[in-house]
């Protein structure tokens, strides 16, 4: 079976661009689930989203990246990811993603000569999540506005709407 081959990957962090230089972690989108006590048939009702967290792994000497270690979303650029990649019939396909959040944990390296260094950095406190397929919205989760996107509904659209948002 063929399977889709990323050809170009980059990254662009706070105005600086990192050409494959690194990979990426997507959120993984889960939903809090609670039991309805009050069913005689076990029913789990959807409660929210858990929290969003990513990853970025950045080789060489980032030095920018490092400085952003701890900052509040606000004072952080976003996180915008853009690669091309080839599906099994050769069609170029695009991918992008945006994330705003707190880049909360990143392990030292380890520094030899002649070698470069890799690091991973968490994202924690996501706030804004913003997935694009060749050109398609698959996920736009914007946690300050209550917008929950997924393949084009909003499913919070009714409930601000209920509101008065």
């Amino acid at each position: 079976m063929l399977h889709d081959v990323i050809k170009l990957l980059q990254f662009s962090l706070a105005d600086n661009t990192y050409v494959g230089r690194g990979t990426f972690k997507e959120p993984s989108i889960a939903f809090k689930t609670e039991a309805d006590e009050n069913s005689y048939i076990g029913i789990e009702q959807i409660t929210g989203l858990n929290a969003l967290t990513a990853e970025i792994s950045l080789s060489g000497f980032s030095p920018e990246a490092l400085k952003l270690v701890g900052l509040c979303s606000g004072k952080t650029k976003r996180l915008i990811g853009m690669a091309s990649f080839d599906t099994p019939t050769c069609e170029a396909t695009s991918y992008k993603v945006i994330i705003e959040g707190v880049f909360t944990e990143v392990p030292g390296a380890e520094i030899k000569p002649g070698r470069f260094e890799k690091r991973t950095f968490k994202i924690g406190s996501i706030r804004y999540y913003k997935l694009e397929i060749g050109g398609s919205l698959i996920y736009e989760i914007d946690r300050n506005n209550h917008i929950v996107i997924v393949n084009g509904v909003d499913l919070m659209a009714p409930h601000r709407a209920n509101a008065g948002l």
